[in-house]
């Protein structure tokens, strides 16, 4: 790997994490409900690696979908963190 290499590789860690900071310090406000786990996956992506997690949640008798990226460093740390979910859907 080159330098170029790493520092597009930081760069686009850091974009990821803003965005994930961002979006879950505006859902702080949304009231607690209990999800579903539909799928989670660690896709192949450029040099970062995301954790993503499907799930569906009720709030006032609507049904609603949804999908979080987590963000990680590391294919193996982003794999970890997709097996913590992974039981829910056996």
């Amino acid at each position: 790997m080159f330098a170029g290499d790493i520092l597009i590789m930081f760069l686009e860690y850091l974009f990821s994490v803003t965005v994930f900071t961002i979006k879950r310090c505006k859902s702080k406000t949304w009231p607690h409900v209990t999800a579903t786990v539909t799928n989670s996956d660690v896709p192949k992506s450029g040099y970062s690696h995301e954790a993503v997690v499907d799930y569906l949640y009720q709030v006032d008798g609507e049904r609603f979908a949804g999908s979080s990226k987590i963000p990680f460093l590391f294919q193996s740390n982003a794999e970890v963190c997709m097996k913590q979910f992974a039981w829910e859907l056996k």
